[in-house]
C-alpha cells in the first residue's frame, strides 16, 4: 500500500516543483546496503541529467525539488527494473530531448567524462535515455556559469536557514557536492579512493547524521576524501568553529620529525613555560599523536606532509582561554599552562608580525634575497632593479606571495618558456578538461619595445609545505630559468585556482577548478614542486635557530662550479 501511495503521488506532482524552504519532505530512511546502492545510483542520474539535459537550461526547473519529488517513488519500487522504469518516466517529463552537434575546439581533451557507470546499469531503457541526454549537451544548464577566460562557477541555493537538514537535504548536499566534483573537478581521479566508492561509503553517513554537528563533520570528512589542499569548508560556521576551538593558543608548533615542536609565539612574551624547541606530548590529557590522528578525518589535504601542516594550525584549539600541556625538553618532561586568544585577535596578531617582517628585499655578502610573502607592488620595481646589481639570488617562496608577482617572474627568462599546462573545463562537455600551457617570459615584442633587463645569475627558490597554490606557481615559474634550482621539502601540492561551494544550511566549501601540470604533463596536484635539493629541518635546527634550507641553498650559490657542488649537495642532502 505505501508503495502505491508513493507511485501516485509522484505520478500526479508536476515537473516543476518549487522546493520547501523548511523541509523536503523526506523522513528518515534506513542505511541498508540495498538502500544506500540505490540511492548511489540516484544520486548519479540526478547529477548527469542536472548538468546535460536541455531542459534545465532555462532554469525554470526546480532540480532539487525534483529529488525530492523522485526519491520516495524511487525506494518504494521492489525491483531494480521497477526503479529504473520510474527514473525514466521522471526524466521524460522534462520533455523531447535530440541529439546536438559538438562544438569544434582544435584543443585536445587531456581528461573524459567518467560516464562508464552508465553502461554498467541494469536498464537498457535508461541506459538508452541517459546517453540520448549526454548527446543532447550544448549549452551550460543554469546550475553552471564560465566567465571569459573559461573559470567555472556555480549557481545553488544555499538553504541557510536549515541549520540541521532533514534527511531529503542531507542527501541533496551529498548529491550536489559529488557531481560537482565528479564534472568539475580536474583532479577527481587522484584520490587514494576512487570518488564512486567515496559516494557509496557516504550514503550511511549522510542518512545517519544525527544532529547539525554530524552533519557537519559528515561534509568535512567528504571533503577530505578528495584529498585536495583547496576542499578546506565551514569557515565562519559556528559548530565548526567550536569543534576546532574558537581560541587559538599563542604558540606555534610545526610536526618536525614525527613530534609537535614550539616554533616560536605569537606574542613577544607569554606567560607560559613554554619554549622553542620544546617537544608537546599532551594536549589537555590527550597524547599529541592521537589529536593528530582525530583531526587527521576531517581535514582535506594534498599530501602527508601537508595534511601535519594543516593538523598543526588546529592541534592547539580550544573553547578554553588556556590549554595544558605536557613537554619533552633535554629528555625531561614538565607542564605548563598556555593562554589562548580568540581567532579575530590570532588574526590581528599575524598582522602585526607581518607588518614587522621587513622588506622583501635584502642584501647580504652579494646574494640578493626575496621573500614573495613580504613582497608588495610598491617595492617591486625597486626589487627588480636591484636584483640585476647581484649575480646569487634567493628566492624566499615558503609563504604565500603578495602583490603583482607576473613581472618579477617574467625577468628571469629573455625568451618566453612553458613552465606549466593547465586544464580547463570544457563547458560544452562536462567531465572533460582541455589543456594549454602557460608560460614565463619575454616575449619578443618586449624586448624589442622595452629592452627590459633579465637576470642571468643563478637563483635558489626555497620550498616547503608552506608553498602552496599560487606560491607553488610561482616556485614552478622560477624554476625554469637556466641557472636555478629548488631547496626545501614537499610543497602542499594543492594547485588551480578556487571555485566556492555551497551546501544545504549555507555550509561553505571549496575545490580546485583547474588543473595544473609540468609542462611534461604530470600533475603538479598532490607531488607539488619537487625540490632538486631535498632538506628536511631537525628539532636540534628549531632550537638552534638553524635554517637548514637556506644554508645549503647558499653552500650551492657560493660553489664556483655549479654542477660538481650540486652533485655533492644532493648526496649529502637529508632526505
Amino acid at each position: 500500500m505505501n508503495r502505491l501511495i508513493a507511485l501516485l503521488v509522484f505520478l500526479a506532482l508536476p515537473a516543476k516543483l518549487a522546493v520547501c524552504q523548511t523541509g523536503s519532505g523526506i523522513d528518515e530512511i534506513a542505511a541498508t546496503p540495498a538502500v544506500a546502492s540505490d540511492l548511489a545510483t540516484l544520486c548519479k542520474v540526478w547529477g548527469l541529467v542536472k548538468y546535460h539535459h536541455p531542459g534545465l537550461a532555462a532554469g525554470d526547473v526546480d532540480w532539487d525539488a525534483e529529488l525530492f519529488h523522485v526519491i520516495p517513488a524511487y525506494l518504494a519500487e521492489e525491483s531494480s527494473s521497477a526503479k529504473a522504469d520510474c527514473l525514466v518516466e521522471w526524466l521524460e517529463k522534462l520533455g523531447p530531448i535530440k541529439e546536438a552537434k559538438p562544438a569544434k575546439s582544435a584543443k585536445k581533451k587531456c581528461i573524459e567524462p567518467d560516464l562508464h557507470w552508465v553502461d554498467e546499469l541494469s536498464s537498457e531503457r535508461l541506459i538508452v535515455l541517459l546517453k540520448a541526454i549526454v548527446a543532447s549537451r550544448h549549452a551550460p544548464t543554469s546550475y553552471v556559469r564560465f566567465d571569459l577566460s573559461g573559470l567555472v562557477s556555480f549557481v545553488e541555493k544555499p538553504y541557510e536557514s536549515l541549520t540541521y537538514p532533514d534527511t531529503g537535504y542531507r542527501l541533496l548536499a551529498l548529491f550536489r557536492y559529488w557531481n560537482i566534483v565528479q564534472y568539475y573537478s580536474p583532479y577527481r581521479e587522484l584520490p587514494d579512493v576512487p570518488w564512486s566508492q567515496t559516494l557509496n561509503d557516504f550514503v550511511p553517513k549522510f542518512l545517519n547524521a544525527s544532529d547539525a554537528l554530524e552533519y557537519r563533520l559528515a561534509i568535512l570528512e567528504l571533503t577530505t576524501r578528495l584529498q585536495d589542499g583547496h576542499a578546506n569548508g565551514g569557515i565562519g560556521d559556528d559548530l565548526v568553529s567550536k569543534f576546532w576551538g574558537v581560541n587559538q593558543s599563542l604558540v606555534r608548533t610545526r610536526f618536525i620529525e614525527d613530534s609537535l615542536v614550539v616554533t616560536g609565539f605569537w606574542q613577544e612574551e607569554i606567560d607560559s613555560a613554554i619554549e622553542v624547541g620544546d617537544v608537546i606530548k599532551t594536549i589537555d590529557g590527550v597524547p599529541a599523536k592521537l589529536k593528530a590522528d582525530r583531526l587527521a578525518t576531517h581535514i582535506p589535504a594534498s599530501n602527508q606532509p601537508t595534511l601535519m601542516s594543516y593538523i598543526t594550525l588546529r592541534m592547539l584549539r580550544s573553547n578554553a582561554e588556556e590549554i595544558v600541556v605536557e613537554f619533552e625538553r633535554n629528555s625531561k618532561l614538565g607542564t605548563t599552562t598556555i593562554p589562548c586568544v580568540s581567532m579575530s585577535q590570532l588574526g590581528k596578531l599575524r598582522k602585526e608580525k607581518q607588518a614587522k617582517a621587513g622588506s622583501a628585499w635584502k642584501v647580504k655578502d652579494g646574494i640578493g634575497y626575496i621573500h614573495l610573502d613580504n613582497f608588495t607592488d610598491e617595492q617591486r620595481s625597486e626589487i627588480m632593479d636591484e636584483m640585476m646589481k647581484v649575480d646569487r639570488l634567493v628566492v624566499d617562496a615558503r609563504g604565500y606571495p603578495r602583490g603583482k608577482i607576473k613581472p618579477l617572474l617574467n625577468s628571469f627568462l629573455r625568451v618566453r618558456t612553458p613552465f606549466v599546462l593547465l586544464s580547463f573545463p570544457k563547458p560544452d562537455e562536462p567531465g572533460a578538461y582541455t589543456q594549454t600551457q602557460q608560460s614565463v617570459g619575454y616575449t619578443r615584442l618586449d624586448t624589442l619595445i622595452q629592452r627590459p633587463k633579465i637576470f642571468e645569475g643563478k637563483v635558489a627558490i626555497l620550498v616547503n609545505v608552506s608553498t602552496q597554490s599560487f606560491a607553488e606557481h610561482c616556485a614552478a615559474a622560477v624554476r625554469v630559468a637556466p641557472k636555478a634550482k629548488v631547496f626545501g621539502s614537499t610543497t602542499a601540492g594543492a594547485d588551480g585556482n578556487v571555485v566556492s561551494i555551497v551546501l544545504p544550511g549555507g555550509f561553505n566549501t571549496r575545490i580546485s577548478g583547474l588543473g595544473v601540470y609540468t609542462p611534461d604533463g604530470e600533475f603538479l596536484e598532490r607531488k607539488g614542486v619537487i625540490p632538486n635539493v631535498s632538506i628536511l629541518p631537525t628539532v636540534n635546527d628549531v632550537k638552534q635557530g638553524n635554517d637548514r634550507v637556506l644554508h645549503v641553498a647558499l653552500d650551492w650559490l657560493n660553489c664556483m662550479i655549479h654542477t660538481d657542488c650540486f652533485n655533492r649537495l644532493r648526496r649529502i642532502s637529508v632526505l
